[in-house]
């Protein structure tokens, strides 16, 4: 439905995206949970789809032109991270 509505022009133009998604680490503990394994990518591969997928529902039909990021580890992959996407 959001689609619908930002396509109709009815809430104006997006300027900007903002999201953020996650949860209490300690609710998937180390070593054991599927998230600190390094073959699945970490918190990124795992949750960072979902901020993607805002910014695509926002500009359907953007391209990116720059990507900036950083982030922080935690035994071995990435725990947090920020992005921005122009």
């Amino acid at each position: 439905k959001i689609r619908d509505i930002i396509a109709s022009g009815a809430i104006g133009d997006i300027i900007t995206v903002q999201g953020d998604f996650g949860w209490n680490a300690s609710a998937s503990p180390y070593p054991t949970d599927r998230i600190w394994n390094p073959k699945s990518g970490g918190m990124t591969l795992d949750v960072g789809m979902y901020m993607a997928q805002l910014g695509q529902v926002a500009y359907p039909n953007a391209t990116v032109d720059q990507v900036q990021s950083m982030g922080t580890m935690r035994h071995g992959v990435d725990h947090a991270v920020l992005s921005n996407i122009k």
